[in-house]
């Protein structure tokens, strides 16, 4: 019998394997679609409800007790922003996930959200979407590494879903586990999950609203400067959000109180800061204020740092949401701000500070310039990319997203890192030696040229 070539295996086993993932990634695109469907119905359904500016110094400590008996006492892994959850159980367990995460996760998030907690959408979609991802791999009895991949498919189809943005929503799903590693591996199954996804949503009702904004600026050597010096300000306010998070966190960590009462202890201090005249429209999603500086609309100057403050109190004690609509706030107000105060374009550079913070916070500078074009046109991607990966390096070695494993450095004067949790204490190495190096034949090639 003649022996079949080794080619033809190949390429058989590649197509039963898309075949395969098709099946596979369709189903979860479906389901995370139609979840984060009903999640943001929900959401919308409690934002309708009318409250006074009073009645939330009641909502936001009610809300934070509610969320936490919610979570400490039915899921204490719902806890905090979400996605961060997934990654962890990603790099932990292979994407073992509870099934009950989905629904307590959903129910705390629009709680939160309601009771004027800064946070956002994305977190809880994603967590979501790698419950119901692990579950359906529970169900199909299949490999771990099989689950986890799923459990991948599940981050990129929430994002997806959420923003309405299947193409950066997959790309993200498989550039947030690593710093510095794209998962290759999973990149069709994550793509088809996000396209479901994404459709599901918009056929149960969901509508997303992308524009494509006039951000076109003259290219010159001038603006070229000033991208990039917008990008080293855009990583500077990121690490300081996140070091402001962390902060926060560990305070509340120290606190010897029940785990459950931490987040009604954050509400009471939210409260109390709108008592004291915090603007109203910090809190809550703050999507209003995201729009209005993109509609060239004047700010407070100083509403970046109100919201870094709000958002780490929110989360730091365990309130449960999203992350990346406050990371679009600040970088949005961020952006305004130093346009502001240098006669610069308020629309174009709030336009920039939305990606190129949400690069700096979450490690993804490709997933985060594939989404300034299919949120706002391909001209604000491709004017936003560099400042976006400047934002990127600037911010350094960290991330909002503390089980994010850090593969590569970020620059050439580093030690190659040892492959580890971006949450532990230690960083890269700097290697001064190497710098001083170099500085020593640049000036010794310039002596033997001349």
């Amino acid at each position: 019998m003649k022996k079949i070539p080794i080619s033809v295996v190949e390429h058989s086993l590649l197509l039963l394997d898309i075949i395969k993932w098709t099946f596979l990634a369709t189903i979860v695109g479906i389901f995370v679609g139609g979840s984060t469907a009903l999640f943001l119905k929900l959401i919308d359904l409690g934002l309708s409800i009318k409250f006074t500016k009073e009645s939330y110094f009641i909502l936001l400590p009610l809300g934070g007790l509610v969320t936490g008996l919610l979570i400490y006492f039915l899921a204490p892994k719902a806890e905090g922003h979400g996605t961060e959850a997934v990654i962890r159980e990603i790099h932990k367990s292979n994407g073992n996930i509870e099934p009950k995460i989905a629904p307590i996760k959903m129910i705390a998030s629009v709680i939160t959200i309601v009771t004027g907690g800064s946070v956002g959408k994305e977190g809880p979609a994603a967590q979501i979407g790698g419950s119901i991802a692990s579950t359906f791999a529970r169900l199909l009895k299949v490999r771990p590494e099989t689950r986890k991949k799923l459990v991948i498919c599940g981050i990129s189809a929430g994002f997806a879903s959420v923003f309405g943005t299947p193409i950066a929503g997959s790309i993200f799903g498989i550039e947030v586990l690593f710093l510095g590693q794209l998962m290759y591996s999973v990149i069709f199954p994550s793509f088809v999950a996000g396209i479901v996804a994404y459709n599901t949503a918009s056929y149960l009702g969901v509508g997303y609203h992308h524009a494509t904004i006039d951000i076109t600026e003259h290219f010159s050597r001038s603006f070229f400067v000033e991208i990039i010096v917008a990008g080293i300000f855009f990583g500077l306010v990121t690490l300081l959000f996140i070091e402001s998070l962390k902060f926060v966190s560990d305070a509340f960590k120290k606190l010897t109180l029940p785990n459950y009462l931490k987040p009604a202890i954050g509400g009471l201090i939210l409260a109390l800061l709108l008592a004291l005249g915090m603007p109203f429209n910090i809190f809550g999603l703050g999507t209003g204020t995201i729009e209005s500086v993109l509609d060239g609309n004047q700010i407070n100057n100083y509403s970046f740092l109100e919201k870094i403050l709000l958002t780490s109190i929110t989360l730091g004690s365990g309130g449960s949401g999203g992350i990346i609509t406050p990371l679009f706030f600040i970088g949005s107000t961020s952006g305004y701000t130093l346009a502001e105060l240098f006669g610069l374009s308020t629309v174009f550079f709030a336009a920039v500070g939305m990606f190129a913070v949400l690069a700096a916070a979450t490690n993804t500078p490709l997933a985060s310039s594939v989404l300034a074009m299919e949120m706002f046109g391909p001209e604000a991607g491709l004017m936003s990319s560099l400042a976006i990966v400047v934002s990127y390096i600037i911010c350094g070695h960290r991330s909002v997203y503390e089980s994010q494993i850090l593969d590569v450095s970020k620059g050439d004067y580093f030690e190659k890192p040892t492959p580890r949790e971006l949450g532990n204490a230690k960083k890269v190495n700097p290697k001064i030696d190497g710098y001083l190096k170099d500085i020593i034949d640049w000036i010794d090639f310039k002596r033997n040229k001349k």
